[in-house]
């Protein structure tokens, strides 16, 4: 080896480096740098996300490059502890069952994790990797959040994004609630600090949910029982009437099943809109409203009839 190649070997990024660059720059081109992707990329296996949460962060990491997991880091065994009485809670909103042993108790810090097998280093494998890193982060935030965790995703105080999506959530819920007669999904939900607000629809692991981020909105059905199975049963028994709901809407819709993953969606949505600008906020509130309401009118009935 010459000394350029030496050189060359010497500063190139590790691998991990690599696959957690690549990260990065996918959940960025996807609308996530303020919230997943705000540490810069390093090489080592995990990759940390601070949730401006009490007491704890969230992790994801590839151990050996044969596995994706993410955990709950908590700094000391009182926070463990709080979390742990909200167990059945967190997992009920998070769709699976998560690993409340996984640390040694012998230690001050504790983790909470999920895993799967995935071929980390393997470029092709890679989006979908990426996927599971997005879903899971979107899954346990909500879990967290319905269970009284007080978080601000943006890591910023007042006066900021964390703020804003406060307000909006203030300004957009009167025409929601009034879309939905004041009553049904939405009658006990209050203004959130999240980037999202979820609607119940009567049954069981199913709900509304609108999503107000900086740079699109988006109202969607989601499917996020613990069983997978259940999910992909309830997902696939709508899609057979997928022509009939999208004539009665007017609209094609997206439709993610998610193959690898627990949950499933049905969702519409508008983009070049977003709440830093308070002059998208009509448009932005009357299509959540607009849309909740046609989804819980049109799609609903589908679901409960299968």
């Amino acid at each position: 080896m010459d000394e350029v190649e030496w050189v060359k070997t010497i500063v190139a990024p590790s691998i991990e480096k690599r696959l957690w660059n690549a990260f990065v720059k996918y959940a960025g081109e996807h609308g996530r740098s303020s919230d997943i992707t705000k540490q810069k990329a390093s090489g080592r296996t995990y990759y940390h996300v601070h949730i401006g949460a009490n007491g704890y962060h969230l992790f994801f990491s590839i151990p050996y490059g044969k596995r994706i997991k993410m955990g709950i880091y908590t700094y000391n065994v009182d926070t463990y502890n709080r979390l742990k009485e909200s167990k059945d809670q967190i997992e009920a909103e998070f769709g699976e069952s998560l690993n409340w042993e996984y640390s040694k108790p012998t230690g001050t810090t504790r983790s909470i994790v999920v895993e799967e097998k995935a071929d980390d280093f393997n470029p092709a494998e890679q989006p979908k990797i990426f996927d599971w890193i997005i879903d899971h982060f979107d899954r346990i935030t909500l879990a967290l959040s319905m269970a009284g965790e007080h978080l601000s995703l943006s890591g910023e105080s007042s006066g900021t994004r964390f703020e804003i999506r406060k307000r909006y959530w203030t300004y957009a819920l009167v025409q929601i609630h009034e879309a939905h007669d004041n009553l049904g999904s939405f009658s006990n939900v209050n203004p959130s600090t999240d980037n999202w607000i979820n609607g119940f629809i009567g049954i069981g692991g199913f709900y509304l949910c609108c999503v107000a981020n900086f740079d699109s909105a988006r109202t969607e059905v989601v499917f996020g029982r613990a069983e997978k199975s259940e999910n992909k049963a309830a997902f696939d028994a709508l899609y057979q009437h997928k022509d009939e709901i999208e004539t009665k809407l007017g609209t094609e819709l997206q439709w993610n099943r998610g193959d690898d993953i627990k949950s499933s969606k049905v969702f519409i949505q508008i983009d070049i809109v977003g709440i830093e600008n308070e002059r998208n906020w009509p448009q932005m509130a009357k299509f959540h409203a607009d849309w909740s309401k046609k989804f819980y009118d049109v799609i609903v009935p589908y679901i409960a009839a299968a």
